[in-house]
C-alpha cells in the first residue's frame, strides 16, 4: 500500500503508469513472484530509487529467493515510450532468478534480473563460469589465484556502478568495480593519478578490463568507519587519524585530476533542489532559494584548488591495522578542501536528524575529526566550511525519498532547515549540533 506522500506523487505524474507499482513493495513482490514461479520469494527489500518526473523511475531491490540473496531492478518508462521498453530485452542474458528481462507492457515497466543491466554491459560476464573466468584472467593477469574466486556483491546502483568482492578459501582478496563507459574513463584516470600518493592509505590497484569497464583493487582488511560509528566501537585516536589523513590528502595537488569548476558545483546544488521539488512541491521554493543563495556566495569567493576526495563520508574510510585508508576516489578532483569536510559532517548530521545517532555522540566525533585535521593543517580549517556544510545537507535532501525512508517528507524538510540554519550562522559552531533533534518517526 502506498503512503500518503507516495500516493500524492503518483497522482501528480500520470505520465508514468508504472510509478505506483515501483513505490509499493508489496505489489512489486506479488508481481515478481509471478515471474519466478515455482521459486518462492521469502522477502524483498527496496534499496534505492532514481526518479525523473514524467520520464522514468528506477527502483532497485534485494530479493531473498530459494535460499539466495540476489539483486533486481525495475524501470518504469513514460506512457507510450514503446521504443525504450522494447530495447530492454535486447542482448539479455539468463538472470539469477531465471527470467532475464520481463516486460509489463500495460504498466510500461521492465524488470531486470541480475546481471542484466542496461548501463553496465560488463556485468553479464558474471552470468556463466566460463565468461566470468575470462573476465578475471583479463582484469587480473598477474593474480591467477583469483581467476576461480567467488564473486560476492557489495553495492549496486543499477545502470551506474556495481561493487563486488573476490573471495577465495583464504577469505576476501580483491574488489571489482563495474562502471558505465563514461564512469570507467573517469575512475581509471583518477586511479592512475592517485597511485603516486604514498602518505594516504589507499587500496592498491591490481588490474583492469577496459572492454568490460572493470577496475580491480586489493581488499583492505579492517572495519569501516561507518560501522564503527554505528556500533560505538570507534576510538578517539582513530577518528583523529582520519582527520589528519584527509588533511594530508588536501596538501597534495595532483594536476592529473580534473578541476571541479564552480559551475559544476552550482549545477549539482540546483539539481539537488530540483530533485526535492519534484517529489515534495511544498519544499520546492525553499530548496531552490537555498541553492541559488549558495551559488551566489560561491561565485564571489576566492578560489581554493587542492586535491579533494569529492564524496567524503564515514563509509568511505576503512580502519586498518596500519591506520585509516580511503575508498572510492571516483569523484576525486581539484577543488575546495572545505567540500570534503562539509560532506563528512553533513552525512553525520543527517543521521542525527534521522534518529540513527545521538547529537552528543556526533558532536564529539566531529570535534575529534577536526582536531586531527588541524594537527596536519597547522591549526587551521579551510574557509567557507559553513557554505559547504550547508551545500552537503542540500545534496543529501533527496536521499530520504531515494532510500525509501518511511517519513521521507519530514526528513527532507529537516535537512533543508538545518542547511539554512548553518548558512545563516557566521561560523561553524559545534554547540549547534548538541541542540539537533531527530525527526519524529
Amino acid at each position: 500500500m502506498l503512503s500518503p506522500a507516495d500516493a500524492a506523487l503518483v497522482q501528480r505524474d500520470p505520465h508514468l503508469p508504472g510509478l505506483a507499482l515501483l513505490l509499493d513493495p508489496a505489489a512489486m513482490l506479488e508481481t515478481l513472484q509471478r515471474q519466478v514461479e515455482p521459486v518462492q520469494i521469502e522477502a524483498m527489500q527496496p534499496t534505492y530509487l532514481r526518479y525523473k518526473p514524467g520520464t522514468s523511475c528506477l527502483a532497485a531491490y534485494r530479493v531473498c529467493a530459494g535460499g539466495a540473496v540476489v539483486n533486481i531492478y525495475a524501470k518504469a518508462y513514460r506512457a507510450g515510450d514503446t521504443a525504450k521498453l522494447g530495447k530492454a530485452q535486447q542482448h539479455q542474458a539468463g538472470g539469477f532468478l531465471g527470467f532475464g528481462v520481463a516486460l509489463l507492457e500495460n504498466a510500461g515497466v521492465a524488470i531486470y534480473d541480475f546481471p542484466n543491466d542496461r548501463g553496465l554491459a560488463g556485468l553479464k560476464k558474471l552470468n556463466r563460469p566460463d565468461s566470468r573466468h575470462r573476465l578475471l584472467t583479463k582484469a587480473l593477469p598477474r593474480q591467477p589465484e583469483l581467476w576461480a574466486a567467488a564473486v560476492h556483491g557489495l553495492r549496486y546502483k543499477p545502470e551506474r556502478r556495481y561493487v563486488a568482492q573476490l573471495v577465495t578459501e583464504a577469505g576476501p582478496q580483491a574488489v571489482l568495480k563495474f562502471y558505465t563507459p563514461a564512469g570507467y574513463e573517469v575512475a581509471a584516470r583518477n586511479s592512475r593519478a592517485l597511485a603516486s600518493l604514498k602518505e594516504i592509505g589507499l587500496a592498491p590497484a591490481l588490474g583492469r578490463s577496459s572492454r568490460a569497464g572493470v577496475l580491480a583493487h586489493s581488499w583492505l582488511d579492517g572495519q569501516s568507519l561507518d560501522e564503527a560509528i554505528r556500533t560505538g566501537g570507534v576510538e578517539t585516536g582513530q577518528v583523529e587519524a582520519v582527520g589528519a589523513a584527509l588533511a594530508r590528502l588536501h596538501h597534495h595537488r595532483l594536476t592529473e585530476l580534473t578541476y571541479r569548476g564552480r559551475s559544476d558545483e552550482v549545477n549539482a546544488w540546483l539539481a539537488a533542489a530540483g530533485s526535492v521539488a519534484a517529489v515534495c512541491p511544498p519544499l520546492a521554493e525553499q530548496a531552490k532559494r537555498l541553492a541559488r543563495r549558495l551559488g551566489t556566495i560561491l561565485q564571489d569567493a576566492p578560489l581554493q584548488i587542492q586535491t579533494i576526495h569529492g564524496d567524503f563520508s564515514s563509509d568511505q574510510v576503512m580502519l586498518t591495522s596500519t591506520g585509516p585508508a580511503f575508498l572510492d576516489f571516483d569523484r576525486a578532483g581539484l577543488g575546495d578542501p572545505a567540500a570534503d569536510i562539509g560532506s563528512f559532517i553533513a552525512h553525520l548530521e543527517s543521521r542525527v536528524l534521522a534518529g540513527a545517532l545521538s547529537p552528543i555522540w556526533v558532536s564529539n566525533l566531529i570535534e575529534t575529526f577536526i582536531t586531527g585535521y588541524r594537527q596536519v593543517g597547522q591549526g587551521h580549517l579551510p574557509p567557507r566550511l559553513n557554505l559547504y556544510l550547508s551545500a552537503g545537507l542540500l545534496q543529501l535532501a533527496p536521499q530520504p525519498f531515494r532510500h525509501r525512508a518511511a517519513n521521507w517528507p519530514e526528513q527532507t524538510q529537516a535537512l533543508l532547515q538545518r542547511a539554512e540554519e548553518i548558512l545563516n550562522n557566521g561560523s561553524f559552531d559545534l554547540e549547534q549540533i548538541d541542540n539537533l533533534r531527530p525527526v519524529c518517526i
